[in-house]
């Protein structure tokens, strides 16, 4: 009486992004067995990655890019899958500045302002404020423009309305006053 065992590797085609310059660890498993043996069997993966027998995808890539290649799952006598697989490696999240003026504005009661802050990082990009605008102005959370017609009529209440800004890129935050 002989056994009959189906060996299949039960991952999706795409395996998820590694990020450059950051640990990743993917583990592959088969349908049929605990116990095979992993091979990369045609091509290769990133540079920085390596394969365990146990077909755990481990390592920190140094670069972005994509690699295509097949892995083989061997269980002995003559029992083997292979699949192939691609995986991507992505930019790092760049953290988030932002570059104001090193002057102050002076905005006036009934004054038009429009203000638009410089940043870099790594879209997307939502903009917050921290405390309470002066009536009449408003921010713009995708773009971070400040604009609109202060209505406030208190003077002085407002005299000193620093930028603080709250920028998220990510799981990155930066607050600038």
């Amino acid at each position: 009486m002989s056994l009959a065992v189906n060996l299949v590797i039960s991952m999706d085609a795409v395996l998820p992004n590694a990020t450059a310059k950051s640990l990743y660890s993917q583990k592959l498993t088969a349908i049929g067995t605990d116990s095979a043996t992993w091979s990369v069997s045609a091509g290769s993966l990133p540079a920085g990655l390596n394969m365990n027998a146990d077909g755990t995808i481990s390592g920190t890539p140094p670069y972005e890019g994509t690699s295509k290649f097949t892995v083989k799952a061997d269980i002995g006598n003559g029992l083997a899958s292979e699949k192939e697989l691609s995986l991507t490696v992505t930019s790092p999240a760049v953290k988030p500045r932002i570059s104001l003026p090193k002057t102050s504005s002076i905005i006036l009661a009934g004054q038009s302002y429009t203000f638009q802050p410089a940043v870099t990082g790594t879209a997307p990009i939502t903009w917050a404020v921290k405390g309470n605008l002066p009536p009449g102005l408003t921010l713009d959370s995708s773009t971070g423009k400040l604009s609109g017609t202060i209505t406030a009529t208190d003077e002085g209440k407002y005299a000193h309305v620093s930028h603080a800004l709250l920028v998220h890129s990510h799981s990155n935050q930066q607050r600038r006053n």
